[in-house]
């Protein structure tokens, strides 16, 4: 969990569109593997109320660090929706810089035949 936190925490947003589009992608593995982890987060809380139902004579450590677990997982919500909107405010940015680019190329090039009479 510490990597995927270090990782949500990251303040790159690219300088240009490709290192978007690569920290996009990032961010979609990242994605893809905490939803994966999900079912395993499941297990682990059913583990919890197995062992507590049990009478397991160490619950109070079990249930803490099962709590902790589920807690630190949910917790990863927040900063993973942050960085993938901010990842895609990003594109839409250096998109945007890449089409006045091209226009403002078009524009040079026309510019002499259109004041050339």
């Amino acid at each position: 969990l510490e990597e995927t936190e270090q990782a949500l925490a990251s303040e790159d947003l690219g300088k240009d569109l490709p290192s978007v589009n690569e920290l996009l992608k990032n961010c979609q593995l990242l994605e893809a593997d905490i939803s994966a982890h999900q079912d395993r987060v499941d297990d682990i809380s059913s583990q919890v109320r197995t062992l507590r139902e049990a009478g397991h004579f160490r619950i109070d450590d079990i249930e803490d660090r099962g709590r902790a677990l589920v807690e630190r997982y949910c917790n990863l919500e927040v900063p993973l929706s942050r960085r993938r909107q901010q990842l895609d405010d990003s594109l839409r940015l250096y998109q945007f810089y890449r089409d006045v680019a091209d226009e403002e190329a078009w524009v040079r090039e026309r510019e002499p035949l259109a004041t050339s009479s």
